[in-house]
């Protein structure tokens, strides 16, 4: 059997933020590789989600940040689809 290609669905660069969807999933079923020299913060799951709680003007920003990633991920799909 072929050994199965990594499917790249996103890449982040310098300050974004990645994995968000795992904050409200039981399991997160995707892996991230860093290409090149990088230092990666790492907080757990109730930390983040009480600091959002507690802090409603952050938890904007992340939902303007994750829009604009679906936005630009709808482009995209929209771009491979012609």
């Amino acid at each position: 059997m072929a050994e199965e290609q990594p499917l790249i669905i996103h890449i982040a660069y310098s300050q974004e933020t990645f994995t968000e969807a795992s904050l409200f999933s039981d399991e997160y079923h995707c892996n991230t590789i860093c290409d090149s020299l990088s230092t990666v913060l790492s907080f757990s799951k109730d930390e983040v989600l009480t600091y959002l709680i507690s802090n409603p003007k952050y938890t904007i920003e992340l939902l303007k940040i994750n829009t604009h990633q679906i936005r630009d991920l709808r482009l995209l799909n929209e771009i491979k689809s012609l």
